[in-house]
């Protein structure tokens, strides 16, 4: 608990002020910094996992150091209004064209071949891919309020589901995933998220309406916490508690933004849909 706490009181101030920078310059390398850290712990998880290769180090960094600038690329290179997630699809798949040429002629191994594709589009995808959307909300009407909603939602979720379930969880959600996580936490996180959400429409987003503004919050509490249970699947498959040790108490980068992945898509979709 003390070690969450301490973590919390570090980062939770770094997040806010770079969130609300006038510039977006400051979020984007948090955001980037993040990508670079959590494709490292997802590239040494699978790759140590399913590869036998003695320089998989080298290639692993490689392709972290190529997806966090594919990101900060199409973060930054684009205007803030209009970045073209096409292009970075694109930039994927011209990628995954050359490397699949490069390990068809280094690797005699099938097996290792179809994993090495796989698990650099899924990375790819699911790392920098779903944290794009965090830019694109940071920078629609108001961006810098709907991303700290984003973040509080999704921390109230967390934090109500942990203190809930630890003094009144009793039935299990999936044990075979997450054994730590209950019915009666996930019922908590969404109390907390919704109430949280309604004090964001009464104060900061009364031009919105209510029943959108909490249906958006359900939805990305909902999803945020399938991100959660798919990292722990993920871990589970390859038989580790934590992807890193970035944050102290609470894991690796990874293991901090599984939800927010997920998390981040939804809000997207939902502010346009019903906000």
């Amino acid at each position: 608990m003390l070690k969450r706490v301490i973590t919390a009181v570090i980062w939770l101030p770094i997040v806010y002020i770079t969130i609300m920078q006038k510039h977006k310059l400051p979020f984007t390398l948090l955001l980037t910094m993040l990508t670079f850290f959590g494709l490292l712990e997802y590239f040494r998880l699978f790759f140590n996992k399913f590869l036998s290769s003695s320089k998989t180090n080298l290639e692993i960094s490689i392709l972290t150091i190529l997806g966090s600038l594919f990101f900060a690329y199409f973060s930054l290179e684009h205007p803030w209004k209009n970045i073209n997630f096409l292009n970075f699809y694109e930039m994927i798949i011209l990628f995954l064209l050359l490397y699949s040429t490069i390990i068809l002629f280094k690797y005699n191994n099938i097996f290792e071949m179809l994993c090495r594709c796989l698990i650099v589009l899924v990375g790819w995808l699911y790392i920098p891919g779903l944290l794009l959307y965090i830019i694109k909300i940071h920078h629609l009407p108001n961006g810098a309020l709907l991303t700290l909603f984003l973040v509080s939602i999704i921390f109230l979720y967390d934090t109500g589901a942990y203190f809930v379930g630890l003094k009144l969880g009793k039935r299990k959600l999936i044990i075979n995933v997450s054994p730590n996580k209950t019915i009666e936490g996930t019922i908590g996180g969404f109390f907390f998220s919704l109430l949280g959400g309604s004090v964001f429409w009464y104060y900061l987003f009364p031009q919105y309406s209510l029943g959108g503004l909490l249906l958006t919050v359900f939805l990305t509490a909902f999803f945020a916490q399938i991100g959660d249970l798919i990292e722990s699947m993920f871990k589970r498959f390859v038989g580790v508690k934590d992807t890193g040790k970035m944050f102290y108490g609470h894991g690796g980068a990874l293991d901090r933004l599984d939800s927010v992945l997920t998390g981040s898509f939804i809000f997207y979709l939902s502010y346009h849909i019903f906000l």
